[in-house]
């Protein structure tokens, strides 16, 4: 197995100028000096993914969804770069000055996929450098012309998303840089420690697999999460065993079974509305139905409280044992349909849901 390394950002001197830090660029420099190969990863594309203003405080936000924009290289040269909504595919020039307040204090913040690769071609101007996420792997063939380039030794550096993580079997690559490892830690989800280990321990797989040994380097603003440190050990089983008992104290699964509601509709206040409506029939249904062991969390705005226009609310709905819960469902599905009929508000039930966002 590689070794670990994980690098505190909150220390000062660790950090250099841009994403990477001293002891990342330094291992990089070595592993291109022995004519190998690196594996930068970051799970987020684009070139920043804040666009704000540091006079009033502007965030320039997509119109269909609740989320900032990211910027993006323009595709041609002499083009503006874009700002890009990456779930409804929204697009616009990006502006030179704050549109609120035309303030020349506007920046650009974060990192994403394109930074990082142009901060390693800065750095490393001689190496061959790549990029790996779903912005160049649109046409046909793309995907295969990337991975075939890394194999055949045509580059020295591969940057890249989730997608360079899983599967993929490069003997040259003997260093692995993780630059953000805390983008899904903090997601409202009971996963996100779950999701945060399988990241880190997949992408960790990528280095040393063939006769040189390999070495992975995760820079990181939390280097006292248990999903890091359990990553670095390479000990699932004691991840295994902190995750549960983490589960068994907040009442999450494998210890309870879960169903999330959401509704989506056009009118936010009726959507809003409705979902109230939901909630409080929720009760009276676990009322009649005595000593089942539910509970209803929520109602509440989803964590992404608007997709492609339409507003989006939620309640998740957890029980001890799965009959309660498949009884209290099928009433409050029935008594249901009679309160969304009209209303330009749809219902959606996930049993069991992979996630919550």
């Amino acid at each position: 197995m590689p070794a670990v390394e994980v690098i505190d950002l909150r220390v000062g001197s660790k950090r250099a100028r841009g994403a990477m830090t001293a002891t990342l660029l330094k291992s990089i420099k070595e592993t291109l000096d022995l004519k190998q190969q690196a594996l930068l990863f970051i799970n987020r594309r684009g070139l920043a993914p804040l666009p704000m203003c540091f006079s009033c405080g502007h965030v320039i936000k997509c119109v269909n969804c609740s989320v900032s924009l990211t910027l993006h290289q323009a595709l041609e040269s002499g083009q503006p770069n874009r700002l890009v909504c990456h779930y409804c595919g929204f697009e616009q020039a990006a502006p030179k000055r704050c549109p609120a307040c035309d303030s020349k204090g506007f920046r650009f913040v974060g990192i994403g996929t394109e930074r990082l690769e142009g901060e390693v071609l800065k750095r490393f101007p001689e190496a061959r450098v790549g990029r790996l996420d779903s912005d160049t792997t649109r046409t046909k063939g793309s995907l295969n012309k990337i991975l075939k380039s890394v194999r055949n030794g045509e580059l020295d550096a591969l940057v890249g998303t989730q997608m360079v993580t899983k599967g993929h079997d490069f003997p040259n690559i003997t260093l692995v840089g993780v630059i953000e490892a805390d983008l899904g830690l903090h997601m409202p989800d009971f996963r996100a420690g779950e999701r945060t280990f399988q990241m880190l321990a997949q992408v960790a797989g990528r280095a040393g697999r063939g006769e040189s040994a390999g070495r992975v380097i995760i820079q990181t603003l939390n280097p006292d999460h248990y999903s890091l440190l359990r990553a670095r050990d390479h000990d699932f089983p004691g991840f295994f065993d902190q995750e549960l008992t983490q589960r068994r104290k907040l009442g999450y699964p494998p210890f309870s079974r879960l169903a999330l509601a959401r509704l989506t509709g056009n009118s936010e206040d009726r959507t809003r509305e409705l979902a109230h409506e939901m909630g409080e029939m929720a009760w009276d249904v676990i009322d009649r139905q005595p000593e089942n062991g539910l509970d209803v969390i929520g109602p509440a705005p989803s964590p992404l409280g608007k997709v492609k226009g339409k507003y989006r609310y939620q309640i998740l709905f957890r029980a001890r044992q799965t009959k309660p819960l498949q009884t209290f469902l099928t009433t409050w599905l029935d008594e249901s349909r009679t309160r969304l009929k009209g209303r330009g508000v749809s219902l959606t039930l996930d049993v069991d849901p992979y996630q919550v966002m």
